[in-house]
């Protein structure tokens, strides 16, 4: 086998690995992420997208790299788009649909290397002509537009008793109605699979674990329960919108409450809901990512 050709065989060997990197985090803006062959990456300009936005991404190749590329494919759910090397690509994310997705793009190297000699070794780097990276994407609930939607049905100031679809009164009617425009999954109950709850204790009242689009039920410093939907979180405060916080049904959406503060009450025992609940709880949609 000439020089050359073993020349080209080593090259191919080092970018034809398969490779799977592990998942963005959530919160991850503008990364770069490594496939694990070298010259090889793909950059990620934000992976938490409202619906219908663009997720723009650039898969990255070094100038050795480009000359064995035959093409590079993304794949986000059930559309493949190809992408242009080392410059920007936009994939519209879905419009309605929020959670998780996963993007994989897939590097595919040329078949039609100049091999002048055919051998068994040559022969299995050809077939190996694939290279993959893989990442989280996240379609997030647009609280703005939530809360703008909100407020056609209940504006600030109105009044909210009792909702007959959720079977609830006051704080807890308006918290589920609130929760239940950002995700239409309907009433956050233990019963509801697209819910999971988090309980607090006497001894851990689980603000950190708090996220924009929960709902918090806890024993207000007035001592009655009390239900928020949680719009923005800084690190201070919770911000929220509520019914009743003023034992009148009156409707608020620029509330906020120090988290410190909230800890305390999380942990103070509820009046009577059902036997299972003692404490504090958070109820969170199981696709939210916010």
């Amino acid at each position: 086998m000439n020089r050359k050709l073993l020349s080209v065989i080593s090259i191919a060997l080092i970018i034809v690995t398969v490779v799977t990197a592990l998942p963005l985090s959530a919160s991850a803006a503008s990364t770069t992420i490594s496939s694990g062959v070298k010259g090889i990456s793909l950059k990620i300009e934000d992976n938490k997208l409202l619906p219908g936005e663009s997720l723009v991404i650039t898969p990255v190749i070094d100038s050795t790299g480009t000359k064995y590329i035959k093409s590079v494919v993304a794949t986000l759910g059930d559309k493949k788009t190809e992408l242009k090397i080392n410059k920007k690509n936009t994939l519209k994310m879905p419009s309605k649909n929020l959670g998780l997705y996963t993007l994989k793009v897939t590097y595919k190297f040329r078949m039609d290397l100049p091999v002048t000699q055919s051998s068994v070794s040559t022969k299995k780097v050809l077939l190996q002509n694939y290279a993959g990276i893989s990442a989280s994407v996240y379609v997030v609930a647009d609280m703005n537009a939530v809360i703008m939607k909100a407020k056609k049905i209940y504006p600030q100031g109105s009044k909210c008793s009792y909702i007959k679809k959720y079977s609830a009164y006051q704080c807890h009617a308006f918290a589920c109605f609130m929760s239940d425009t950002a995700f239409g999954a309907g009433k956050p109950t233990t019963s509801n699979k697209a819910y999971e709850y988090f309980r607090a204790t006497s001894k851990n009242g689980i603000v950190n674990s708090i996220r924009v689009g929960d709902l918090v039920r806890y024993r207000s410093s007035q001592s009655f329960n009390h239900s928020i939907f949680v719009t923005k979180i800084d690190g201070t405060y919770i911000y929220y919108a509520d019914a009743n916080s003023d034992g009148k049904c009156t409707v608020k959406y620029n509330q906020r409450i120090k988290k410190s503060e909230l800890e305390k009450l999380m942990r103070k025992r509820l009046l009577t809901d059902d036997g299972s609940v003692k404490y504090g709880y958070i109820a969170r949609y199981k696709n939210n990512y916010l």
